[in-house]
């Protein structure tokens, strides 16, 4: 007579409820691509054996488990590889820079190059200069300033009229 299972509704495995160490190994080797035939003679499974405990659940989640740190190891990777090769460009970007800076025959690029330079290294150069300039003039020079804005007010209007 069988034996009944404590939970109806979970499925029948037959796999391991632990996973020794040539279960991991299995494990290692399939998520690194080798096929259910490849990884069983590896670490000395017959077919049938590997088959039953690569279909166990914990075998799935130790599998699934070992493809995530494998996916975020690769993208971990790609991010580094990814600021390596930014970093590369940003440098031959300034080298380009300090050409343009030292080289070019154009006072202009000369001049932009240098500005850029120094805003790429956080030093901001002045775009424009406004300064409030008080002049105390004299009375005759006054009198001289506002006898022409009269004059030129009338041949203005003169000119208007005519």
């Amino acid at each position: 007579m069988p034996v009944p299972r404590a939970n109806p509704d979970e499925p029948v495995s037959y796999g391991p409820k632990k996973l020794n160490s040539r279960h991991r190994e299995m494990v290692r080797l399939m998520a690194a691509g080798s096929s259910v035939v490849d990884a069983a003679e590896v670490v000395g499974f017959s077919l049938s054996t590997a088959r039953v405990v690569a279909s166990s659940p914990k075998f799935k989640e130790e599998m699934e488990r070992m493809q995530g740190e494998m996916d975020k190891g690769l993208v971990e990777t790609y991010v580094y590889n990814y600021k390596e090769k930014l970093g590369e460009e940003i440098k031959q970007s300034i080298e380009t820079l300090v050409e343009l800076r030292d080289g070019a025959e154009s006072e202009q690029v000369k001049l932009r190059a240098a500005g850029e330079l120094l805003d790429r290294a956080g030093i901001k150069t002045a775009d424009k200069i406004e300064a409030d300039v008080m002049v105390e003039v004299d009375g005759d020079l006054a009198g001289m300033l506002n006898t022409a804005l009269v004059e030129m007010r009338s041949e203005g209007e003169a000119s208007e009229q005519g």
